[in-house]
């Protein structure tokens, strides 16, 4: 992909209500406490396997859950998901301890349950690292172009400014409305 259809992408996304999304990106600094890090384990756990529009309702359901003090297999009927997002709930400051303290944070994530090869760099981007997400929408625009994600998504950063974050976003939003 070239730097002008990459931008012709982002104008198109930032005209749309999903728009804020890419300065949210742009400007994302590093997760500094336990319930965000939670959160944020939560939504990708949630989200894994899912369209982001299913996955925010069970996630809204899961936070009301949580609010109201009910166990979050109420609002996820995933058992094991549930009961994975339960037990980082449930140690959410020591495992956020850990985490901050961990040198090789793509390595700590991945060793969370639920958290695989893939998921590590979702997780991680969410929380403030400048990763991409391989996922299945990436691979396939990445292999159109003869390369992988990781480059496709560097190429674009160095090329524009944005953050490798903010590329992969423009482009997993692009394919999640049918425009890639």
């Amino acid at each position: 992909m070239d730097v002008s259809a990459y931008r012709k992408l982002r104008n198109r996304i930032s005209s749309t209500e999903h728009g804020y999304l890419i300065e949210k990106w742009q400007n994302i600094e590093p997760c500094e406490n336990a319930e965000e890090f939670f959160r944020q384990y939560a939504w990708v756990v949630i989200n894994t396997g899912l369209k982001n529009q299913v996955a925010q309702k069970i996630y809204d359901r899961m936070l009301k859950a949580i609010d109201s003090g009910e166990p979050i297999a109420n609002a996820y009927g995933n058992e094991r998901k549930a009961r994975a997002i339960e037990y980082i709930y449930q140690n959410r400051r020591d495992i956020f301890h850990l985490y901050i303290k961990s040198d090789d944070k793509l390595k700590f994530l991945e060793e969370l349950p639920e958290i695989g090869k893939v998921t590590k760099y979702h997780l991680a981007r969410n929380l403030g690292i400048d990763v991409c997400k391989p996922d299945r929408h990436l691979v396939r625009i990445a292999n159109q172009f003869n390369t992988t994600p990781y480059e496709l998504c560097e190429k674009l950063s160095v090329e524009t400014g944005d953050r490798i974050g903010v590329v992969d976003y423009v482009l997993w939003r692009a394919a999640n409305l049918k425009w890639l």
